[in-house]
């Protein structure tokens, strides 16, 4: 007898996921070829909403946690162990830092000043809607090193190299710390002093302003940069879903 049901999106479909944020009792656990959701209760509008997933697989989840798939009898593998946390906390953006106030060396201020030296262009700040015209239609070559992290107010955060050729916030990256081009912190500090300073687990990346404040992004809500994850995640936008937390969030 079916306890509930469960499904599982790789991480090119994560993004879409959002557009059930707001069904009450669901659940999420990230694994690392992907997302699991789980449930008990299954209707019909739930059950239209989960066959829309690109890429999920369903399954029936039995008392003893053993799975069987859509469509199977016999069950076959059971759920991941390790922690579930509500959909919508996954999803749920938290509000970025203000004005930088980390004393860091003798107590000192960070802040940003212009330089001359120039680093290598690693991560950009854009309008998601440029984003996704351009990737859309990009090579499959010219995806295949970026990753993204869309924001619910129409931004995207695009990590790797080479960036794509639209407008926005061009930043070094250095150890998950992004600095907008032809800026530097001060004073000096090594990357791994101020990611402790902001609180910054593996994977997470800040992003620097030229007016010193600062936006996290967490690891999870970045995604590979495939067609299908972009449309994915702006047919969440257009369904007022809010999609995996980008700049000013985290996952």
């Amino acid at each position: 007898m079916s306890t509930g049901w469960a499904v599982r999106l790789p991480l090119e479909s994560a993004a879409a996921a959002g557009a059930l944020r707001l069904r009450s009792g669901l659940e999420v656990h990230p694994a690392t070829d992907g997302i699991w959701l789980r449930g008990g209760e299954l209707s019909e509008d739930l059950e239209r909403a989960l066959r829309k997933l690109p890429g999920a697989e369903r399954f029936s989840v039995l008392p003893e946690g053993s799975l069987i798939a859509h469509g199977r009898r016999v069950p076959q593998g059971r759920l991941p162990a390790g922690e579930w946390m509500a959909l919508r906390e996954w999803f749920r953006p938290f509000a970025p830092a203000g004005a930088l106030p980390a004393e860091v060396v003798r107590r000192a201020v960070l802040r940003l000043e212009r330089t001359t030296v120039e680093g290598d262009q690693g991560v950009l700040v854009a309008d998601f809607a440029a984003w996704a015209e351009w990737a859309v239609g990009a090579p499959a070559v010219r995806l295949r090193p970026l990753v993204f992290a869309a924001s619910g107010d129409g931004r995207v955060a695009v990590r790797g190299r080479p960036l794509p050729p639209i407008p926005g916030l061009r930043c070094v990256e250095r150890d998950g710390i992004a600095i907008p081009c032809g800026y530097a912190v001060r004073p000096a500090v090594e990357s791994a002093v101020l990611r402790a300073r902001l609180g910054l687990a593996a994977g997470d990346l800040a992003i620097f302003a030229a007016d010193g404040t600062w936006e996290a992004i967490r690891a999870a809500a970045f995604v590979k940069a495939r067609r299908e994850a972009v449309r994915a995640t702006a047919s969440a936008i257009a369904q007022g879903a809010a999609p995996p937390s980008g700049p000013g969030g985290g996952a």
